[in-house]
């Protein structure tokens, strides 16, 4: 079996250590990027996936906050960026000519950022709390992710 070409490990070497992506990764990430098709049942299964892993960093970002409201919270947090990085990116960068490793790159720079202000701002997190937590957990959900 091939070891995926998308984690944030393999993102870093691209743009920093270029010399340890093997061939295949390499001529994947030079792809252009293309537009996601819809299929429900696929999709609802990312996104709860998604939800999944991202729930144990959520609960600890948003501190005393009841539980109900935690995942809540999680759930439009999400429903802001997934459905963006999922369709709306691939179908954008496909239009303006993007390889897949430039979009994974805004992708998973874009969505810790969104979520982090979004319950900065909505849910007055501390700024770097924010940002730590969010990060983590998109870190989290991207490294596992890419191996599902």
């Amino acid at each position: 079996m091939n070891a995926p070409c998308n984690t944030p490990l393999d993102l870093f070497y691209t743009y920093f250590i270029p010399e340890k992506v093997s061939e295949r990764c390499s001529y994947l990430g030079l792809l252009p990027v293309t537009p996601t098709a819809f299929h429900a049942a696929i999709y609802l299964g990312a996104f709860g996936l998604t939800l999944l892993l991202e729930f144990p960093f959520y609960f600890f970002a948003l501190g005393k906050m009841p539980f109900r409201r935690k995942l809540m919270v999680l759930l439009l947090a999400n429903l802001a960026t997934h459905p963006a990085i999922y369709f709306l990116f691939p179908w954008l960068g496909s239009l303006l000519n993007v390889n897949y490793q430039n979009y994974l790159l805004f992708a998973e720079v874009f969505v810790p950022l969104v979520e982090a202000f979004l319950i900065i701002k909505f849910w007055k997190v501390p700024i770097v709390k924010g940002l730590f937590w969010m990060l983590l957990a998109n870190l989290a959900s991207w490294w596992i992710g890419a191996y599902r």
